[in-house]
């Protein structure tokens, strides 16, 4: 397949103006074809259910970003994110942002409150990826490592 590139136009150009510019392209030795948005979204669609079949676009939902007080319990805050992490189902690899991870200061069950957090989807990944501030705990980043690697001994870590 040759390199493409896609396009997007709003508003609608209309038919006069895009074969203006298709006859301009072409003098360039550029060919330019075209669709309506919707007909190409819908070719999309039909090759996802082609290739992972019709439950992986029924069962897709929205994951979205949580706010939740500082004085939320932790029992809620672990109960959100076990959720989300079972929504999204990570098997192959798992991608962690989080500039508060490996903090200076912890509770005292800070590597079991993360463990607990993660455990049901450590345990099946291959890869996890960890990106985090600079300035953190190293000790703390240390164990909880220590902790994935006694429960996958086959999951590749990489943290920046």
């Amino acid at each position: 397949m040759k390199n493409q590139m896609l396009f997007f136009m709003t508003p609608d150009p209309g038919g006069d103006n895009i074969r203006i510019v298709g006859d301009f392209l072409r003098k360039l030795g550029i060919s330019l074809s075209f669709q309506d948005s919707k007909i190409f979204l819908m070719e999309n669609v039909k090759d996802i259910i082609y290739e992972r079949g019709i439950t992986s676009l029924l069962s897709m939902q929205l994951l979205t970003e949580e706010v939740l007080s500082d004085l939320s319990p932790r029992n809620k805050i672990v109960d959100i994110l076990k959720y989300k992490l079972s929504q999204i189902i990570p098997t192959n690899s798992l991608l962690i942002i989080d500039s508060y991870l490996f903090p200076k200061e912890t509770d005292s069950d800070y590597e079991t409150f993360f463990m607990s957090i993660f455990h049901d989807t450590i345990k099946t990944c291959r890869e996890l990826f960890i990106v985090t501030r600079e300035d953190r705990d190293k000790s703390i980043e240390t164990k909880i490592i220590t902790s994935i690697k006694i429960l996958n001994p086959s999951i590749v870590i990489t943290t920046k």
